[in-house]
Formats: structure tokens, C-alpha cells, sequence
């Protein structure tokens, strides 16, 4: 099955406790595998079976389900870890279901790598923070406290040594556009003289819409705030001055934006062909064009993603993004507004870019936050896949019914 928040403070509890019981809090959303949105727990947890029901004379909770190394964890005790974690939706709970699993699992691997390292937790801590933040004194919560407090160790310890305290930052001008065509379309008009940001509206990156410099950032931080896979070293490896492309294949988005042309129509369904860019701006763009004739849908097909090529779809597909620009257009060679296709599974992107500056300097607490969060996030990534074959699980539907029903009521 496994694909793998609090209450004001007081002044009895140390200052640190406090710090290490909200990045507990934060972490059991944000560090650990596939713990990136409810939506897409949403897509693992759908073959678990949760809408199976549980006959009240089946008592699952002492089960064990989980098993790590020797340590052995009962339906019960998952269902209190799924209970911490969804503390402040509980009745989303059937969600979190994967995250519990995860955690229950991240946090016995990590006290072994700990004993390892020589990391120890005071107890009095996690005492500290249960009473701080009133919650049950039971050894699933215990757990999950210490699994945060030595993260912190292994954040402190090993993750912010590598880092340092100061960097090579580079002053940066950013566009990244969706087709090959349309990058050598803006390095064309920049070597030609035109300014950056007039270029801005061929960009994809929301942060570059109308202002295409993005300001001094640190290599380590620069494929994170974009989401790439290489456009760090290949800015810190530029000169200064120069235009330069890099091609991120492996960059993905999940939005584009579409232009539908009705190519045909019939009584129940109709011929389409659709430009579709990752830049929302350059889409409006192109339909203003279009529709006013100046431009072809020929012009645009070489900065589409798509081949341009005519599919057929049915009038009566309520469900379709296009239904209401076939529905309502009769008249071929019609082109529709923008339309947001959201869940596109589209790869790949251009990244123009400038490096304007560079210089040395220490990180902004933002910055080495969130390059700390991302190394450590990678470094328990690392852990559970390194120990996934000391893992054994044993659900079944009526189980994992009866662990949310724990914590759903």
C-alpha cells in the first residue's frame, strides 16, 4: 500500500522545544515522501479499498500491519499516528492514510540511523511538548515528536554544515518558454536589441510574467523556486553578459493553455484542432491574433506543444473542457478564449537566461530555510528508500476501514 498542526505557547517550555514541536507539525506535511498535496494522496489512496466497510464483530486493532526491522505496529497504533497527523482534518482523514503509513514506518528507520549516528532524544523534551501542546500521552505521539526532534538533530548536524553560511549568489534575467521555436524566437529579439521585459508575456514562469528578473539567488536554490532539474549549474557555469539556452526535459507542469479551432461540425460531435502553450499571457496573445486574422493558426503551430493535429470529440461529452466552445460554435475556422487545461501531463521547458551579476554573500533566512527543508527532504528520501527491504506491511480493506473509522468517528 505505501508508496510511502497547535496551541499558543507557554513560557515553561524551552524556547527550542517550541521550535522543534512546530517543525513536527510542519514536517508530517512537507519532508517526507509523496507528501506533497492532499490531492495527490487522494490518487494513491484509491486502491485501498476505503470505501469497504468493516463488520463490527471484527476487531482488527491489535493486527499488526506494519513491521520494520523487528519493531511490529498494530492497526490501533496507526490508526493514533493517522489521528496526529490529520489532527486538524480529521474528517479527511481517509486521505492521510498513505502519510501515517509513511511516517510510522520513516520514524522507526530513523531511530535506527540515529543510534547509528549516536543521536539521542531527552525524553523530558518530548514531555515538554506533549504538555505545551496538549496531546495524549500515548507512544504513537511520542513517536512521532521524537522522529521531528531528530530530524532537527540531522538538519543541524549534518544538513546546515554542508551548507555554510555563505555563497555565490548570481542577478539573473529568467524567461522559460514551452518549444524550442519560441526560445530561439526570444534569444533572436534579445541579441536583436529587445529588452527583457518586453518579452516577459512569452514566459511560462508565473514569476517572470512582467518582470523577468528574478534578483540574486544561491545555485542550491535556483532548481527549487523553478522546479527544474539542471538550470542551477547551468547558470552558475555561464558567463556574464551572455545569452544562453538550457533545455530542461525533465521540467513538468500540470497547467497549459488552449486555443480551439472548430475545424468541422456534425450533429453530434465536431472536428477540432487546438495550440496549446504553457504561457497563459503568449496564449492570449495568439487568440487576439487569431481571431482578428492577423495571424494563422500555422503561425502559432511551431510554438505549440501539441502537433496541432484534428481530433474528433462528441457534443454531447459534458465533461470535456471543450464542450462549451463545440457546443455553442457553428462556424468553422471559429477560434475559443483561453482555455485553462488544468492536470495536462506535459513535459519539458526553455529556459533563456541572463546572468547579469555575481557576488558573494551570506544566505537571506528564507533562502537557507527552504534549502535546508529541500536537503533534508532528500536525505530521509534517501533513508526510506535504503530501507525498504526491512519493511513488511499487511493490510486489507476491512483493516484500513476500521483504522479511519478511529479517527473519523
Amino acid at each position: 500500500m505505501a508508496t510511502k498542526e497547535e496551541k499558543d505557547s507557554v513560557k515553561a517550555v524551552p524556547k527550542k522545544a517550541l521550535s522543534r514541536a512546530e517543525k513536527a507539525k510542519k514536517r508530517m506535511k512537507t519532508i517526507y515522501i509523496a507528501f506533497a498535496a492532499v490531492i495527490a494522496l487522494v490518487l494513491i489512496f484509491v486502491g485501498l479499498g476505503v470505501g469497504v466497510g468493516y463488520s463490527k464483530d471484527v476487531k482488527p486493532g491489535k493486527k499488526t500491519v506494519i513491521k520494520v526491522y523487528d519493531e511490529e505496529f498494530n492497526a490501533k497504533y496507526v490508526s493514533e499516528v493517522l489521528s496526529y497527523i490529520s489532527a486538524q482534518y480529521p474528517a479527511y482523514a481517509s486521505y492521510f492514510v498513505n502519510q501515517a503509513v509513511i511516517s510510522v514506518e520513516t520514524a522507526e528507520l530513523l531511530e535506527h540511523k540515529a543510534a547509528e549516528l549516536g543521536y539521542t532524544v531527552d525524553e523530558k523534551e518530548v514531555s515538554d511538548i506533549i504538555k505545551t501542546y496538549k496531546f495524549k500521552d500515548i507512544d504513537a505521539n511520542r513517536d512521532m515528536i521524537r522522529s521531528s526532534i531528530l530530524q532537527t538533530q540531522v538538519e543541524e548536524k549534518i544538513i546546515e554544515p554542508q551548507l555554510g553560511d555563505t555563497a555565490e549568489h548570481r542577478d539573473i534575467n529568467l524567461i522559460g518558454v514551452d518549444s524550442k521555436a519560441l526560445a530561439d524566437y526570444v534569444i533572436e529579439q534579445l541579441n536583436n536589441g529587445a529588452k527583457w521585459n518586453d518579452l516577459a508575456g512569452n514566459s511560462m514562469v508565473s514569476a517572470t510574467a512582467s518582470d523577468t528578473n528574478i534578483g540574486l539567488l544561491p545555485k542550491a536554490l535556483v532548481d527549487i523556486k523553478f522546479g527544474s532539474n539542471g538550470l542551477g549549474d547551468a547558470i552558475f557555469a555561464a558567463q556574464k553578459g551572455n545569452v544562453s539556452l538550457f533545455e530542461d526535459a525533465d521540467y513538468q507542469y500540470s497547467t497549459v493553455y488552449e486555443i480551439v479551432r472548430l475545424d468541422s461540425k456534425k450533429e453530434d460531435s465536431a472536428m477540432i484542432s487546438t495550440l496549446v502553450f504553457g504561457s497563459k499571457s503568449y496564449a492570449e496573445t495568439a487568440a487576439k491574433a487569431l481571431k482578428s486574422g492577423v495571424k494563422s493558426f500555422e503561425d502559432f503551430q511551431q510554438y505549440s506543444l501539441g502537433d496541432g493535429k484534428s481530433f474528433e470529440v462528441k457534443i454531447t461529452d459534458t465533461t470535456s473542457i471543450y464542450a462549451d466552445f463545440v457546443f455553442s460554435t457553428t462556424q468553422p475556422d471559429s477560434y475559443s478564449d483561453v482555455i485553462n487545461h488544468n492536470g495536462y501531463s506535459g513535459k519539458g521547458c526553455y529556459w533563456v537566461y541572463v546572468v547579469n551579476d555575481s557576488v558573494d554573500q551570506a544566505y537571506s533566512e528564507n533562502d537557507k530555510s527552504t534549502i535546508v527543508a529541500n536537503m533534508l527532504n532528500e536525505w530521509m528520501e534517501d533513508l526510506y528508500n535504503s530501507g525498504k527491504d526491512v519493511i513488511t506491511e499487511d493490510f486489507d480493506d476491512a483493516t484500513t476501514a476500521w483504522i479511519i473509522k478511529q479517527v473519523t468517528g
